[in-house]
């Protein structure tokens, strides 16, 4: 079984079709579920799922209820963390550094002249992944002394009209930043929507960054600076090792390395706009 967070947020969609076709190869089926960011939703999947005999759990991310791992170990069910290898410690990680992911892309804004640079997360409560990208942002800001007023760190929807609700926001501050940071692509594809809608040029007068390379990053005007999330090595190495746990065949605790999750430069950003 895999358990995601949502399936409305493409990026997912395309991580469990390589984990899926992975472990049709290997004979096994895929059951999915999602829980919509709701703990208690989880847990009642996580039980349902091991009533269903499942042979082994894939959940997103490290953050998790305490039950959830307590049934898991109880039960002796074999379970993969994917999409984040950030505040655990449990060695069966598929994913990336989250928080290092948005260090640099924040270094990259820095790089262009940025100093007055917004962050829109979503909802970061029993959300690893949200947390880790605000705590590289701050401290990217933090190596060079920027500090930035509280009203730059806001939460929004992961959704487009969640960015598109940030930017009005953000761009009515008495001091408005030159660049926003957002939790995800769909949250900064609804934000360039607003943002152009309100008349403003990017990057000539706000820079946008997304999160995910999910492919509308690409094909969208201006064409979005994000970090592209290797989904489909998450699939692809998570059904491998579940199957691994399974037939007992992984026997080192020693914690797997984080995947890469790299920078795509384009467009939608550019050096701040003169003051």
């Amino acid at each position: 079984a895999a358990i995601y967070p949502t399936l409305d947020n493409p990026i997912y969609a395309t991580s469990v079709n390589a984990l899926q076709q992975t472990l049709w190869q290997k004979g096994y089926q895929l059951f999915i579920a999602s829980h919509e960011y709701d703990r208690t939703r989880e847990i009642k999947i996580v039980q349902t799922m091991i009533e269903r005999g499942v042979d082994g759990i894939i959940l997103v991310g490290t953050d998790h209820d305490p039950a959830i791992f307590e049934t898991l170990n109880r039960r002796q069910i074999p379970y993969v963390l994917t999409w984040s290898t950030d505040f655990t410690n449990y060695p069966h990680c598929i994913g990336f550094s989250n928080q290092q992911a948005s260090f640099d892309l924040v270094q990259a804004l820095i790089a262009k002249g940025h100093r007055k640079i917004a962050i829109c997360t979503g909802a970061k409560l029993h959300n690893d992944r949200q947390r880790a990208r605000v705590t590289g942002a701050l401290q990217a800001l933090s190596l060079h002394s920027y500090a930035i007023p509280d009203e730059y760190v806001i939460e929004k929807p992961l959704s487009i009209e969640g960015g598109q609700e940030s930017v009005q926001e953000l761009m009515a501050l008495a001091d408005p930043p030159t660049a926003i940071v957002f939790g995800n692509d769909l949250q900064a594809i609804g934000a360039i929507d607003q943002a152009i809608a309100k008349g403003m040029r990017i990057p000539q007068d706000l820079s946008i960054t997304g999160f995910d390379d999910i492919s509308m990053a690409q094909i969208v005007k201006p064409s979005l600076t994000t970090i592209r999330v290797p989904v489909n090595e998450i699939g692809i190495s998570a059904a491998n090792l579940i199957l691994n746990l399974i037939h007992q065949q992984t026997e080192s605790n020693t914690k797997l390395p984080p995947l890469s999750a790299d920078i795509m430069l384009r467009d939608s950003v550019g050096p701040p706009r003169a003051n």
